[in-house]
């Protein structure tokens, strides 16, 4: 949908649609109060480009996949994608290690390879893994 410069498209809250988590917060009692959602204008926490939540992107999030109210975007599409691709890859790094610790702790490759990828990861979060990041420079100094 395009909107002329200047018009805002307006989504309508159905507050009872939120998830039950969401509703017993202290913000439901703030978001209570909106009528509609509005375009959330931000700036990508990661590469710092301009980005939007839409209104109607938002009215998905909340009402239909049931993400809690206080949750929010901090980075922007390219950058949320490249984040869940790595968060994919990194669950392969560890499904392979908890199937076979023994041979995973011996493959020097394997283990640089999971360490860059988690490294990349923790630039997206707020909550880097670092006790991984320290387990596996524990496991490949073994190798110098």
């Amino acid at each position: 949908m395009n909107f002329p410069q200047g018009e805002v498209m307006k989504v309508k809250v159905e507050h009872d649609k939120y998830s039950q988590s969401s509703k017993q917060s202290y913000g439901f009692e703030i978001k209570k109060r909106c009528e509609y959602y509005a375009d959330i204008h931000y700036k990508c926490r990661n590469c710092g480009k301009a980005a939007i939540y839409p209104a109607l992107e938002q009215k998905k999030a909340y009402e239909s996949r049931k993400e809690h109210i206080c949750s929010t975007r901090v980075l922007c599409a390219d950058c949320w994608s490249d984040k869940q691709a790595l968060k994919k890859s990194l669950a392969t790094f560890e499904e392979k290690y908890a199937s076979n610790k023994e041979a995973a702790l011996s493959d020097r490759e394997f283990l640089e390879r999971w360490l860059a990828k988690l490294n990349s990861y923790n630039h997206y979060t707020h909550k880097p893994n670092s006790m991984r990041v320290q387990f596996l420079r524990k496991h490949l100094r073994k190798f110098t």
